[in-house]
């Protein structure tokens, strides 16, 4: 017999930088009747478990090119792209 337990709480164990990418990653799949009729059913399905999403994201590299756009870009220019988070 199947025993489902809660898992994580989705996007909160996620980085600062790039919990936008896992709400946007997490959204895509709420969305989706792929994995269930209602919203209500693939939320039960994420957080029972069984279900693993794997992206594009690299964490590594998306620091490096951040590091390489803040270094590049003075911090008084008016996009915000050189500001320190």
């Amino acid at each position: 017999m199947l025993n489902p337990t809660v898992t994580s709480e989705g996007c909160a164990g996620a980085s600062s930088q790039n919990a936008y990418f896992c709400d946007y990653a997490l959204e895509e799949f709420l969305s989706d009747s792929t994995y269930g009729e209602t919203r209500s059913d693939r939320l039960h399905l994420l957080k029972t478990g069984g279900i693993t999403i794997r992206t594009t994201l690299d964490p590594d590299k998306q620091t490096d090119a951040r590091n390489s756009l803040v270094s590049a870009i003075p911090t008084d220019d008016s996009s915000g792209t050189g500001r320190r988070p």
